[in-house]
C-alpha cells in the first residue's frame, strides 16, 4: 500500500490534480515523520524506521481517501460496503472461539475473544469503529443495507462485551452517546437501557469492572491493570530526558523494560519514544480532527454523508478515548477503518456550504 498509494498520490500532483491535504492529515504526515526521524537515537535504528512504516501506511490512507473523496463522493457506498463485508472472518473466528473456548486470552476469571487480532484491546477498536458507523448511517440506509447495518452493529456490539476490553466498552458507549446527541437523542435512552441489560445479563462484565478494586496476587497478573498503568507512565516517563527532541526510537519501551510491555499510552509512547516533535504532532492531529469533525456534522446537510460523517465523529471520539490507555500508535489496520470515515468528514465537511450538502 505504501508503494502504490504513494505513487498515486505522486501522479496525482504531476497531473495538477492532487487537492490541498486537510490539516489533521498534515498533522499525521508531521507524526509519521516524527516516527521516523526517531530512528536516529535509537539503540535499534532500523528496528525503529521499520515501525514507523506502519504510522506512514495510516497517514497515506488518510490522504488518500481524501483526495478520492473529494473527487468522487460516491466511493463512499464502496467503502462502507467494504467495512461491513470485512466483519465476517474475524466475526466467524470470534464466534468460533466463544464456542470452544480456544484461541481466547485467558485473564483471571474471563476468557477473552480476540477474533483475527493478536490482541482483544485492538479487535476490541476494530468493532467499535464499525459498530458507530453502522449506526450512524442507519437512519439514512434502506432495504438490505438497513439489514446490514443493524447485522454489523449487533455483531460487533455483542464481541464487543466478550473482548472484556474496559476500554473498549467505555469507548462503545462513549461513541453512541455521541450519535445520540448529534443525530438522535433516542439513542442516548436505548443505551442506558443496553448497558443495564448486559450489566444483568452478562455477570462476567460486573466482574470485570470490579477487578479495579483487587488487589494484585503473585502468579494471577494484576488484575487492576489502571493502577499498573499509571506506575509504568511514571516510570517511562523520565526516559525522555536522553532524548527530548526525537524520543528514544519507536518500539525501544518494548525493548529496554523488563516487562517486554508497550507503554499502554499513546501520548506517553508519543512523547518518550518519538519525542516532543511526535508528542506536539499527536496533539496537532487529535485536536484538528475534532475541530474539523464537529464542523462536519454541524455544516452537512441530512443525508448519508452526513450519518457518515457523524459515524466519523463517534468513532474518533471513541478511539481517542483509548489513546490513554491502549497501543495504537503503530496500528495500521486501526488508522485505516478510522480514517475511512474521518476523511470523509474532514474532506466533504471542509467544503463551502453550498457543496456541502453532497452525499454518496
Amino acid at each position: 500500500f505504501l508503494a502504490a498509494g504513494s505513487t498515486w498520490l505522486f501522479a496525482q500532483w504531476r497531473s495538477g490534480l492532487l487537492h490541498p491535504l486537510s490539516t489533521p492529515t498534515k498533522w499525521f504526515f508531521a507524526l509519521a515523520a516524527a516516527g521516523t526521524l526517531s530512528s536516529a537515537g535509537s539503540a535499534a535504528p532500523m528496528q525503529s524506521l521499520q515501525v514507523s512504516l506502519k504510522i506512514w501506511a495510516g497517514a497515506l490512507m488518510w490522504g488518500v481517501l481524501e483526495q478520492l473523496y473529494r473527487d468522487q463522493p460516491n466511493r463512499a457506498k464502496q467503502i462502507l460496503t467494504a467495512g461491513a463485508i470485512s466483519l465476517v472472518v474475524p466475526a466467524l473466528v470470534a464466534f468460533l472461539q466463544l464456542r470452544s473456548n480456544s484461541g481466547t486470552e485467558a485473564y483471571l476469571s474471563v476468557s477473552r475473544i480476540r477474533g483475527t487480532f493478536v490482541h482483544p484491546n485492538p479487535f476490541a477498536t476494530f468493532l467499535v469503529i464499525l459498530a458507530t458507523i453502522a449506526v450512524a448511517v442507519l437512519p439514512h440506509v434502506h432495504a438490505w443495507a438497513r439489514v446490514a447495518a443493524w447485522v454489523v452493529f449487533l455483531v460487533a456490539s455483542v464481541l464487543t462485551v466478550f473482548t472484556y476490553a474496559r476500554a473498549g466498552w467505555a469507548a462503545l458507549v462513549l461513541g453512541l452517546a455521541v450519535i445520540g446527541i448529534c443525530q438522535n437523542r433516542r439513542i442516548i435512552a436505548a443505551l442506558v437501557v443496553g448497558v443495564l441489560f448486559v450489566l444483568v445479563a452478562v455477570p462476567s462484565v460486573t466482574s470485570r469492572l470490579s477487578d479495579l478494586d483487587n488487589q494484585r496476587v503473585d502468579g494471577r497478573g494484576d488484575p487492576n491493570s489502571l493502577a499498573w498503568r499509571v506506575d509504568y507512565w511514571k516510570r517511562l516517563v523520565p526516559l525522555t530526558k536522553a532524548n527530548p527532541v526525537t524520543g528514544i526510537g519507536l518500539e525501544q519501551v518494548l525493548a529496554s523494560q523488563p516487562e517486554k510491555l508497550q507503554p499502554h499510552n499513546v501520548f506517553v509512547q508519543t512523547l518518550v519514544e518519538t519525542g516532543m516533535l511526535g508528542f506536539i504532532s499527536l496533539c496537532g492531529l487529535c485536536i484538528s480532527a475534532a475541530r474539523a469533525l464537529r464542523r462536519a456534522t454541524r455544516q452537512m446537510a441530512p443525508g448519508l454523508g452526513r450519518g457518515f460523517a457523524v459515524g466519523g465523529a463517534a468513532a474518533a471520539a471513541g478511539v481517542f478515548f483509548q489513546l490513554g490507555s491502549e497501543n495504537l500508535l503503530t496500528q495500521a489496520a486501526i488508522h485505516w477503518y478510522l480514517g475511512a470515515a474521518v476523511a470523509w468528514a474532514v474532506t466533504l465537511g471542509g467544503l463551502a456550504p453550498a457543496n456541502a450538502t453532497q452525499t454518496p
